[in-house]
């Protein structure tokens, strides 16, 4: 089996995606959520579960 090494700017990149999707997901915490909110957090989740 051969491992497969990702490079430097792999690895920023992907440490990148998942600041910024922890970032979406921060900005609805503690707060009670409107019905916009309340899509945009269900998008969200949806897109992280890989169904959209």
């Amino acid at each position: 089996m051969k491992i497969k090494w990702k490079t430097k700017s792999q690895i920023e990149q992907e440490k990148l995606e998942q600041e910024q999707k922890k970032a979406k997901k921060e900005k609805f915490k503690g707060k009670s959520l409107l019905a916009k909110d309340k899509d945009e957090l269900l998008e969200q989740i949806a897109k992280d579960l890989g169904y959209l």
